[in-house]
């Protein structure tokens, strides 16, 4: 299911009961190097953060690429990721709250290329409405235009707060980010790292890995073009937009649409089939990977069929089942594979309740009942959510699979 920037306010309904099977032994697991798993859906981009790659689907090889501040574990707790970096508040008064992000010295992206924080201001222009106004990209707001970064992440909480640019430390490992009040849910706005040098050189034209002092070189002028606004963003946007939207990839693809800080690197797709992802040699971003028996390929199949996904299952053709919206008929199918193990847990899906609360991309104004911020519109929105028959919808939905499940209690989607 794909979010657009529609997505201003989602209530979690339900807790979603996901079944994962592997079917893996034990003592296969220990000698496997491949993992074969399944995607119900087509793949379509490597970039999941603009308006037509915001899929569930791109997500999960997005997860094995790329590596930032923070990450959901298995159980959907938030961790605080310290191998890449840490954040803390500098300043906290009424109207001006400061946030230092410093990035963990010695990483590198996957082409060998230090990571610092000058690969975390793209997350300010795919957010700031302001900025990408100011310098040339595009309203927005405006449903006729299309920015040149087009992100589903604007018009969010961070654009509403933030004052300024983001301020680059004299040893660039930090960004300092100020906003207008304190903010509860500050670390969730933690900017996530780009591989700014890969952009610069798209847009420059390069088609291939270039040298360390090339990159390097890349990496200022991406920094000068973001303080001075330059018109070159324009091109930068249509990559970080469009170039990332795949059908294939093989030895012919520009190797600077891949480059990662993730435990992984995509080296193969073919749109509708599959996706070939091999370790990452340079991944030193988040927990410390498997060094005794090591998985060093993953491979993403499509798979859109349920009963084709279990029979798949059943021939030994793919190790890992997912599904996070399951039957308690699909469970009993399950459990009945010899030499498989299903999993029942509280996951996450793109399942969820919006209530429009504002004007996106591509439509005319809205100013229907839930609009804007008067009181009038709050209590509507408050009456409509808790109207909704949430504790019905676990009983009917969940229980069959997972009879301990219960609702989340939270107005945000589920989180991991």
């Amino acid at each position: 299911m794909k979010l657009t920037r529609s997505a201003k306010f989602a209530l979690a309904l339900v807790a979603s009961s996901a079944l994962a099977v592997s079917i893996l032994t034990p003592a296969q697991a220990a000698t496997r190097s491949t993992v074969v798993l399944i995607s119900s859906a087509d793949i379509t981009s490597l970039n999941s953060g603009t308006q037509n790659g915001n899929t569930s689907y791109n997500n999960v090889p997005a997860s094995l690429t790329g590596m930032g501040f923070l990450y959901y574990d298995a159980d959907a707790t938030l961790v605080k990721n310290t191998k890449f970096g840490t954040m803390k508040v500098v300043k906290k008064t009424a109207n001006d709250f400061q946030i230092k992000y410093t990035v963990a010295k010695g990483q590198e992206w996957s082409d060998g290329t230090p990571i610092d924080a000058v690969d975390l201001l793209v997350s300010h222009i795919i957010q700031s409405d302001k900025y990408s106004k100011e310098a040339g990209l595009g309203d927005p707001s405006d449903g006729k235009v299309t920015p040149a970064f087009d992100s589903v992440s604007y018009s969010s909480t961070y654009a509403d707060h933030v004052v300024g640019l983001p301020i680059v430390s004299s040893d660039r490992m930090s960004l300092t980010v100020k906003f207008d009040k304190p903010l509860p849910d500050w670390e969730l706005l933690a900017p996530g790292p780009t591989p700014v040098h890969a952009l610069t050189l798209m847009a420059d034209g390069k088609k291939g890995l270039q040298s360390a002092s090339a990159n390097i070189t890349a990496k200022n002028k991406f920094k000068n073009w973001f303080l001075t606004k330059n018109p070159k963003l324009v091109a930068v946007g249509k990559i970080w937009s469009t170039g990332y939207d795949l059908t294939k990839i093989d030895a012919s693809t520009n190797e600077l649409l891949l480059v990662s800080n993730g435990g992984f690197i995509v080296s193969k797709f073919t749109f509708g089939d599959s996706m070939t992802l091999v370790r990452n040699p340079k991944y030193t971003s988040g927990p410390a990977m498997q060094t005794v028996n090591p998985v060093n390929t993953i491979v993403i199949k499509i798979i859109k069929d349920n009963t084709a996904m279990v029979q798949a299952l059943r021939n030994g053709d793919v190790d890992v089942y997912y599904n996070t919206l399951p039957t308690a008929n699909d469970k009993l199918v399950l459990e009945a594979l010899p030499n498989a193990t299903t999993i029942t847990k509280v996951g996450g899906n793109y399942s969820h309740l919006d209530l429009r609360v504002g004007t996106f991309t591509g439509e005319a104004e809205y100013k229907g009942i839930f609009a804007g911020n008067s009181q009038r519109s709050k209590d509507l929105r408050k009456a409509f959510l808790l109207a909704t028959p949430r504790q019905q919808m676990v009983d009917t939905l969940i229980k069959p699979v997972k009879p301990d499940a219960s609702t989340l209690d939270t107005q945000f989607a589920f989180q991991g």
